[in-house]
């Protein structure tokens, strides 16, 4: 119990204690990462990709990624465990870890840690997944020593990748304080509201939940890349419900009714996050978007507009005027014409 105190204690005085966050080493970057900069992905998209790394680990499928992952898993136990450098041994981990191998990814990731104790992408992957597991304590020293290993320069997507990671991982490790100081272990338990990862509470001008909109003192609070940080994270950790409540919240902050109430339907019925809070916010978004006056489909042209429709008329009637004018210049022409003596 003093330990466990003792760590807690150290998180709340050091928000931002360490870096870390989930890479693959072969490939360390994001799809919310571009040459133009830093965007959070549409809902759809973004829901696609949570999917994708969720169903990596489910033996029924057969398409996306997770044929991918289970041939990068083969190629590198093929070649053995002790002939595998340390990056290799910490992409391991990460590949096992996606496949939802607890046990082999940490023994992969302790590995590439003991044969270099300097190895960022081991002790970041190794310390993110402790956390995954709810291994909260566990995951303390290993992010604390990644934090002073931070790749300079990032292999992928230089300077703007490198100040996003570092931005979102101290967003994580304020995620490992908060969760150490409700004392859960970190395993996500249903909660009477979201982790407190912005200083905000998601309610109106009246101090009342309203969907569609906060109020005007509690959006100022909001990062502007708010949005974002919470899908990197959930990049990070896809299994977290938690995690996921709050990007609806966010949704809701803005105004897209839609997007948050397809992420409340996802945490009540799909991932069964049984939260009063969480129902109550859904039942109101739902209300509200169904009240929403519906958009009629356009209906289809038939007739051009009038306007439209007397100029072609005109025009019309001056060509077949001109073409009767001289129609009937030509008769009279050939009545007045002598008849040539017949030979």
């Amino acid at each position: 119990m003093r330990r466990a105190g003792v760590v807690v204690g150290v998180l709340l005085l050091a928000p931002a204690v360490s870096y870390a966050g989930l890479y693959d080493p072969h490939d360390p970057t994001s799809p919310l990462v571009s040459d133009s900069g830093v965007r959070p992905l549409p809902y759809d998209l973004f829901r696609d990709a949570l999917t994708d790394l969720l169903r990596i680990a489910d033996p029924l499928q057969t398409r996306g990624s997770r044929p991918k992952f289970l041939e990068r898993r083969t190629a590198l136990l093929g070649r053995g465990l002790g002939a595998l450098s340390p990056n290799e041994l910490a992409e391991l981990g990460y590949v096992q870890w996606r496949l939802r191998d607890a046990d082999a990814a940490l023994t992969a990731l302790r590995s590439a840690g003991a044969r270099d104790p300097r190895n960022f992408w081991a002790l970041s992957d190794l310390g993110t997944v402790y956390q995954s597991t709810g291994q909260l304590r566990e995951a303390l020293p290993q992010l604390a020593a990644a934090r002073d290993l931070f790749p300079d320069p990032w292999p992928k997507g230089g300077k703007p990748a490198a100040a996003w990671f570092k931005e979102v991982e101290r967003y994580q490790a304020s995620l490992l304080r908060l969760r150490l100081g409700e004392g859960t272990g970190g395993r996500t338990p249903v909660a009477t509201d979201v982790d407190a990862l912005f200083p905000v509470h998601f309610v109106g001008p009246t101090g009342e939940y309203q969907p569609g909109t906060i109020a005007d003192d509690q959006k100022a609070k909001l990062p502007a890349d708010a949005v974002a940080i919470v899908q990197q994270l959930l990049l990070w950790f896809p299994a977290d419900t938690r995690l996921l409540w709050l990007l609806g919240e966010l949704y809701n902050a803005q105004g897209d009714l839609a997007a948050a109430d397809t992420v409340f339907e996802e945490c009540v019925w799909s991932r069964r996050y049984d939260s009063p809070t969480l129902r109550e916010h859904r039942r109101l978004v739902k209300e509200a978007l169904a009240a929403q006056p519906k958009e009629e489909p356009p209906r289809p042209v038939i007739l051009p507009d009038r306007w439209q429709l007397w100029t072609v008329v005109l025009i019309a009637g001056a060509v077949f005027g001109v073409l009767g004018y001289f129609q009937i210049r030509e008769l009279f022409r050939r009545r007045r014409s002598p008849v040539p003596p017949s030979a």
